[in-house]
C-alpha cells in the first residue's frame, strides 16, 4: 500500500530514502557526495535536499548540505556522482546523511 498523498505532499522529504552514501573530498576541501535516492511514494518527488552531519570521532565537523536536481518517479531512484556539499567546518572522517527537503512535482 502506497502513502497517502496528503502526507506526501505536506511532507516529501519522508518519502525518499537514502542508500550507498559515500563522502569524499576533493583537492579543495569540499565534501562530494554519491549514492542513490529511492521514492517510496507514489507520487513525483523532485529536488531533494542532501544534509550531512560530518564528524570525526566524537567530535562535530559541522553541517553541509546541496540539491539533487530532478525528478524521482514513483518507485524510481535518482543516482548521484560527486555534489558539492560545500565544505565542513572541521577535519572529518564519517557522516550521516539525510534528506530534509524536497518538492512533489
Amino acid at each position: 500500500a502506497l502513502p497517502d498523498p496528503v502526507q506526501v505532499r505536506a511532507h516529501p522529504e519522508r518519502f525518499v530514502i537514502l542508500d550507498g552514501i559515500k563522502a569524499d573530498r576533493n583537492k579543495a576541501g569540499d565534501v562530494l557526495l554519491t549514492g542513490g535516492a529511492t521514492n517510496v511514494s507514489g507520487l513525483v518527488i523532485s529536488d531533494p535536499r542532501l544534509s550531512c552531519q560530518m564528524a570525526r570521532g566524537r567530535a562535530k565537523a559541522g553541517t553541509v548540505s546541496a540539491v539533487a536536481r530532478g525528478d524521482i518517479p514513483p518507485g524510481g531512484k535518482m543516482i548521484f556522482a560527486a555534489i558539492n556539499l560545500g565544505q565542513a567546518e572541521g577535519p572529518w572522517d564519517r557522516w550521516t546523511c539525510q534528506v530534509v527537503e524536497a518538492r512533489p512535482a
